[in-house]
This record gives C-alpha cells, sequence and structure tokens, in this order.
C-alpha cells in the first residue's frame, strides 16, 4: 500500500466536511435527517484500517531490512536503507566503490599444524574481530573466503569518504596485529 499521512488526512477531512455540509443542506432545506454519524464513519473506518495496513507493511519492511541486512552493514547504513528501502533497487547500479581484502598470514602452513577445531576457534575469532572493525567504520560485509574477508565502501548506500573510512578499517585491521586465541602453546598469528 502507498498511503501518505498527510494526503490521505486531507481527503478525510474534505471528504467529512461534504458530508457534513450535506447533512446541514438536507436538514436545512429539505427537513431531512441523514445518518450523520453512520456517513462519518463509512469515511474514517477505511481510513483508519488503510492505515492500519500501511504501518504493519511498514513495521515488516523495516524488520526484513533489519534482519536481512544487520550482520552485513553498519548501523549508520542499515538505518539509511531503513528510511530510503528504495535504495535496494535489484538490476545492478555503476557505482565507484572501495573494496578491501584481508587475510591471515600464512594461515595455511600454520593451520596444517592445528586441530580442525582449533582451526574453527582461530577462524571464528578472527572473522569477528575483522567484521566488527569493518562495520564500525562503515563498511559493507561482501563475502568470507576461508580465512579472508572481501568488504566494500560506497555501496548499497553512497559515502563521500568511503577511501577514507576503507583505509581506516584496514589501519584498524593492521591496529589488531595478533589474534590471542585461549589455547595452550597457541601463538599469536599475524594480519596480512
Amino acid at each position: 500500500t502507498n498511503w501518505r499521512l498527510r494526503k490521505s488526512l486531507v481527503i478525510l477531512l474534505l471528504l467529512g466536511s461534504a458530508v457534513v455540509v450535506l447533512y446541514w443542506l438536507a436538514f436545512h432545506f429539505m427537513n431531512t435527517f441523514l445518518p450523520l454519524f453512520s456517513m462519518l464513519l463509512a469515511i474514517f473506518l477505511p481510513y483508519l484500517s488503510q492505515g492500519a495496513l500501511a504501518y504493519q507493511n511498514e513495521f515488516r519492511q523495516r524488520l526484513f531490512i533489519t534482519n536481512a541486512f544487520s550482520k552485513y552493514v553498519s548501523k549508520d547504513v542499515l538505518n539509511e536503507l531503513i528510511v530510503a528501502p528504495e535504495k535496494l533497487s535489484l538490476g545492478g547500479e555503476v557505482k565507484e566503490v572501495t573494496i578491501l581484502f584481508t587475510d591471515l598470514a600464512s594461515f595455511t602452513t600454520i593451520a596444517e599444524s592445528m586441530e580442525v577445531e582449533q582451526i574453527a576457534v582461530l577462524l571464528q575469532e578472527h572473522l569477528t574481530r575483522m567484521s566488527r572493525i569493518i562495520l564500525e567504520h562503515g563498511g559493507t560485509l561482501d563475502k568470507y573466503i576461508g580465512d579472508a574477508i572481501m568488504a566494500f565502501w560506497g555501496a548499497p548506500i553512497q559515502d563521500e569518504k568511503q577511501a577514507d573510512n576503507a583505509v581506516a578499517a584496514a589501519l584498524a585491521v593492521l591496529a589488531e596485529k595478533h589474534v590471542d586465541l585461549p589455547m595452550p602453546g597457541r601463538t599469536p598469528l599475524q594480519h596480512a
């Protein structure tokens, strides 16, 4: 439903006023009583039901966008998508974006000497920390590729400082130098 509060309220007031004027004219000139309450109710109830449906649809749309994107985009981008869902158009759009790739240095060599459970803990810790940094800097998580993360800035929401934000995220990733795992005999791993 494409329901607009102001426009529909103006229409409701105009229709209600027309009914009151019609009622007054019928009573004043023809001594006839029209069912004023029923007529106003017939105008008011569809307005209320249409408003309730519009509110419910908007609530569902916000919930869908939040559930679909909250883990992949920053809160600022999520809020902008909720306010302007038309920015999620299908079909693609040509945009300039800034892309960041990050992974663990020598991960394959290190993983060969680890148990599967340790690798899973290492990857979970690494990907969680890096994802948090990317989202804090307004990035969008595109995909996880083993120990690597691909993220970008500048889409789906335009970001005038996308390159600066991506560089700030990259510097923050580098500042996280080590993934310290609570495992005996584990040496910290450096990020590439």
